[in-house]
């Protein structure tokens, strides 16, 4: 039969919309339309208001000519904007594209003409990062989310004016792409994570059920919206569910307005990187942290990065037995989750497969390893990303069956729990971000007084891991430490800065010329059980 002669019900049945995310929200809508959904620096946006505000940003996108399919960036700080844009594209049938908000202009630049974004969303204080490479950007139309518009540019009160709030004429579908998050790779250049609202839907699901979220939950954002994290532990569960997402304003981090927003808004639930807990932890004085009550708290989650012992201790200590710990990545979704009973029993491990997933352990040819041997960490499952944008090479590298791999190395022991012990490649995890020497090094070659140069992550109390930079000098000179990062800063995004310089006078390598990084990184990491 023809499609166009299908009743609504059969092209539902045929075409299911339970994961499509601008459908998701509708639906909240409906079943608690005065309810709060959004509550940004004291103000509140019931689900009624929010849902006409998603459709007028999906309408307005529409009127400038943004089709389905098309690309839009969204650049920006946390806020309640962000999110109307995030879930407005997606209403539009576009594809998401939310980007760090710690990146500089040429990196920017890359991410939006890479994708042929159509159309950007950005935040006044964040122009002139994109000052410089304006002319060059390939995007239509630029939309600023707050504050005033220059010249060529759209303030974003000026694009919703005319816009309805009725919703959009788009059959967005759960096959369709529904956002694009950024990775990095060995290249020094970003892989784009291609998200179906299918797979995003699952992600939602999943982590909803593993975490118990319910339909009252009052969920402080504190993560930035942009990563995938926000997405899928923050924003999407909690919307899906008519919670309230009460966006903690970022950047900067403030551990002690955290700890104020969790008291007045008697926040349920929240999900942080592990630095962003230790700062809590063990930055804010207990006479300070004395003052708030935190009893609200029925599930804290740490995730982007190991949960070391210590800061499951005194998680547990001041929060109570609600501390999750998740291994996860915006390829796989939910991999594995350790609940509050086992956090201190498993305190070096990331959980068990989450519901839909499964964790192998591979060895180079990909055969399965048994429970206890190291090899590299494989996920299948529902939740799993359709690849990398516009890069097959990439995915297929990545991809093995049904299983994909990022390159972490681990074990599962005989009760199923996952370790991640290191990593494959090179990448280093600190404070939660994941920094790719690769995009370091190709800056710093340009340096004229260095002629090789190997980044790698060394041991930082504070954060995991920092960035080192281990140099090679050209013939005849000598440079500084001071010299060399002084020289990297505005050169690449602040968080990917060498934090320190060591000098050598050649490299070990392999017989191929490549530079043998696992040599280098053993002097540091000598006499530590962990090696990431």
């Amino acid at each position: 039969m023809p499609a166009s002669r299908l009743s609504e019900r059969e092209k539902l049945l045929r075409n299911p919309k339970a994961n499509v995310l601008g459908e998701i929200f509708r639906l909240s809508a409906y079943r608690f339309p005065n309810r709060p959904a959004v509550i940004f620096e004291g103000r509140e946006f019931t689900y009624r208001e929010l849902n006409a505000r998603i459709n007028r940003v999906a309408n307005a996108l529409l009127a400038l000519g943004v089709r389905k399919g098309d690309r839009v960036g969204i650049f920006g700080h946390n806020s309640n904007v962000w999110l109307e844009c995030a879930m407005g594209q997606a209403r539009a049938g576009c594809s998401g594209l939310p980007i760090n908000f710690r990146l500089v202009g040429h990196e920017v630049e890359y991410i939006l003409n890479f994708s042929e974004a159509s159309v950007l969303f950005i935040d006044q204080p964040l122009l002139p990062v994109i000052r410089d490479v304006r002319s060059r950007l390939k995007v239509k139309q630029i939309v600023v989310m707050r504050g005033e518009a220059p010249d060529g540019m759209i303030a974003y009160e000026d694009f919703l004016r005319d816009a309805s709030d009725e919703p959009p004429d788009v059959d967005v579908q759960e096959g369709d792409l529904s956002f694009m998050a950024q990775t990095s790779g060995t290249t020094g250049r970003p892989k784009f994570v291609m998200h179906t609202h299918r797979s995003g839907g699952e992600v939602i699901r999943n982590v909803a059920f593993a975490h118990d979220y319910r339909e009252d939950d009052i969920d402080l954002m504190v993560l930035p919206a942009y990563s995938s994290a926000a997405f899928g532990y923050d924003f999407g569960p909690t919307f899906w569910h008519g919670g309230t997402v009460v966006v903690s304003p970022l950047p900067p981090f403030d551990p002690v307005a955290v700890l104020e927003l969790v008291d007045k808004y008697k926040v349920n639930r929240m999900t942080m990187a592990p630095v962003m807990l230790d700062a809590i932890l063990f930055l804010v004085p207990d006479e300070v942290r004395a003052k708030f009550d935190v009893s609200s708290l029925r599930n804290v989650l740490s995730v982007g990065a190991p949960t070391e012992p210590h800061t499951r201790e005194a998680a547990i200590r001041y929060f109570g037995e609600v501390l999750y710990v998740d291994y996860s990545a915006s390829e796989l979704g939910l991999g594995t989750v350790l609940k509050p009973h086992e956090v201190l029993a498993h305190p070096k491990s990331s959980g068990r497969c989450a519901v839909g997933m499964e964790i192998k352990i591979m060895d180079d040819q990909y055969n399965e390893l048994p429970p206890g041997e190291i090899g590299e960490i494989m996920g299948g499952g529902v939740m799993v990303c359709q690849g990398y944008y516009k890069d097959p090479g990439a995915t297929q590298a990545a991809t093995h069956g049904r299983f994909m791999g990022l390159g972490d190395m681990g074990y599962v022991d005989e009760e199923g729990y996952l370790h991640v012990v290191d990593r494959k490649a090179d990448m280093i995890v600190s404070g939660g971000m994941n920094i790719y020497p690769a995009e370091i090094e190709a800056v710093m070659i340009g340096h004229p007084k260095i002629a090789e140069v190997a980044v790698i992550g060394v041991p930082d109390e504070k954060w995991g891991q920092s960035v080192k930079a281990v140099i090679v000098p050209a013939p005849g000179e000598t440079p500084t430490e001071e010299e060399i990062i002084e020289w990297c800063r505005g050169k690449m995004a602040g968080y990917r800065l060498p934090r320190s310089v060591d000098f050598v006078s050649e490299f070990p390598k392999t017989p191929t010329g490549k530079i043998k990084k696992k040599v280098l990184r053993e002097t540091y990491w000598k006499g530590l059980d962990r090696k990431i």
